[in-house]
């Protein structure tokens, strides 16, 4: 017997992403047409207008705009919230942040 695989649409499986989808840019490509899975870059662009290249594989596991991301960043390492020899990891994903120890970055809250 063979077995259809099915693909999982970006539009279909994550359409919270998907809404940032750039489509002047992305001129070429149908959102409809795109995986989850895809490791090809596209454009997309934030809620503060910026707009930034990354595969919809990276997308799903980053946090969205780089331009976004460091100016989050910095905010957080000139306020505290991120100290010195915490992983670059946690650094550019302030989902981390909440849930990282701020004392010992490489140690769970309890």
């Amino acid at each position: 017997m063979i077995m259809k695989s099915h693909k999982l649409y970006l539009i279909e499986s994550h359409p919270s992403i998907a809404k940032d989808w750039d489509f002047e840019k992305n001129i070429n490509l149908k959102i409809e047409n795109v995986s989850s899975t895809e490791k090809i870059k596209v454009w997309w662009t934030c809620v503060n207008g910026h707009s930034y290249d990354i595969s919809p594989y990276t997308r799903l596991r980053t946090n969205g705009c780089k331009f976004c991301n460091k100016e989050i960043n910095k905010k957080n390492h000139r306020s505290g919230k991120i100290k010195k020899g915490t992983s670059k990891a946690i650094a550019d994903n302030p989902k981390f942040l909440s849930i990282w120890n701020g004392n010992r970055p490489l140690e769970p809250k309890a």
